[in-house]
């Protein structure tokens, strides 16, 4: 893939983890310390505004579509996308949360409440 490509896809990313969190990029970007928005890391855990993502154990979450690596760096399988979880545990100041049924850890930047 060419690099412009790569950079294309990177800011569709952002705009839609923007979008789907009430915010923008720039503000995003501002919240993480990230000067360069074309430059963002796989897998990179964000925080998002209002300090607090309001998911708790028991809440039922959806796998956004454009999630690629579970919190731990290995691939999500493409049948875990767009599916539900119930949320069975949370960690690291509620950026990771443990979904049920797949047992594993995900960044709360690849979720969404049901």
């Amino acid at each position: 893939m060419q690099v412009a490509n790569m950079l294309w896809l990177q800011a569709i990313r952002w705009g839609q983890i923007a979008r789907d969190n009430n915010t923008t990029v720039d503000e995003l970007a501002v919240l993480n310390g990230i000067e360069n928005v074309n430059l963002i890391r796989v897998g990179q855990v964000l925080r998002l505004p209002d300090g607090g993502n309001g998911i708790s154990i028991g809440d039922v979450v959806r796998v956004r579509e454009y999630a690629i690596h579970w919190a731990t760096g290995e691939r999500i399988a493409s049948w875990v996308l767009e599916q539900e979880f119930e949320v069975v545990q949370v960690r690291n100041d509620g950026m990771e949360i443990l979904l049920s049924g797949v047992m594993s850890w995900i960044n709360i930047s690849d979720i969404k409440s049901v």
